[in-house]
């Protein structure tokens, strides 16, 4: 909500430069404090991830998770907000999974079993009961509302910032954000562009998975790139870290996350392990998956 003229007159009489910030908008170089430029790495769960710097805490950073359909990118993005749950607060807005599926996989995750065991009962036993106490004190929030807009994805995630401040937002997925318009890579572009904006205002890191389109499944090793990107080349232009997810039909325990852009980061293949009954990633570098 923009100041009353009375709040700007006050600002000004507080502060005599506040006109000319308010007449001349932009900073000067010499305006910023420049003494400590290092990144502060926000814990994934993958050391790989750190590494590389992918979770950047307060740069307010686009970063894309695209695979094809059943190749572990909900799973592996809501394993990257179940760590950083762990210290701060993530919101989770879940276009095509509702929160007891979100829950089930987190507990899968959490206690490495399958997650169809889960989902027979295992919740309700001894160790299932531990893991909801694991669950209920992570800082969590997921919003499961199906067919929001990208408008209203951005003002529930100021709201939640508002309250308590957010480390991590999550979309899950892009493509599924409602969009109005004829022309749908031009929609898909301003969805991409919202989000970017919405990072950079809250200076919050806005992981967002897509869909890639079946490009990658004709060309020969199946391995993805970022021509792929579903339905528009702005999520391109607009993401400062896109990772590919490539795993093979005939390898059901391997996995590459391919890095393919990184704007304040190495690009670099990372190799992990997949354990499919948990849906889980797991660090080949470290031998460990949201610890």
């Amino acid at each position: 909500m923009s100041d009353s003229v009375a709040q700007i007159m006050n600002k000004i009489k507080a502060d005599p430069g506040y006109a000319d910030k308010l007449l001349y908008p932009g900073r000067q170089l010499s305006d910023f404090d420049l003494k400590d430029l290092a990144i502060d790495v926000m814990p994934s769960g993958f050391k790989s991830f750190d590494d590389a710097m992918i979770l950047k805490r307060d740069r307010g950073e686009l970063i894309i998770i695209g695979a094809r359909p059943s190749k572990g990118k909900s799973g592996l993005g809501f394993q990257i907000g179940t760590s950083v749950a762990k210290h701060e607060k993530v919101h989770a807005f879940s276009l095509e999974m509702d929160h007891d599926s979100i829950a089930a996989r987190q507990m899968s995750m959490i206690m490495n079993r399958p997650l169809d065991w889960i989902q027979k009962g295992g919740a309700n036993s001894a160790a299932g009961v531990a893991a909801r106490e694991s669950l209920k004190s992570l800082n969590f929030v997921i919003d499961d509302t199906p067919g929001l807009n990208v408008h209203q994805i951005i003002d529930r995630a100021k709201m939640q910032n508002k309250k308590s401040k957010t480390g991590l937002i999550i979309v899950d997925y892009l493509q599924l954000i409602d969009v109005e318009g004829e022309n749908r890579a031009i929609a898909v572009g301003k969805v991409s562009y919202a989000l970017k904006g919405l990072a950079k205002e809250l200076r919050v890191p806005v992981l967002a998975l897509c869909q890639l389109n079946r490009q990658s499944e004709f060309r020969e090793g199946g391995r993805p790139q970022l021509s792929d990107l579903k339905e528009s080349g702005s999520i391109e232009q607009d993401a400062d870290v896109v990772m590919l997810i490539h795993r093979l039909d005939t390898d059901y325990e391997n996995a590459t996350v391919i890095v393919a852009k990184n704007r304040n980061g190495p690009t670099l293949d990372i190799p992990m392990k997949f354990a499919s009954a948990q849906c889980r990633f797991i660090d080949k570098e470290s031998d460990n998956g949201i610890e």
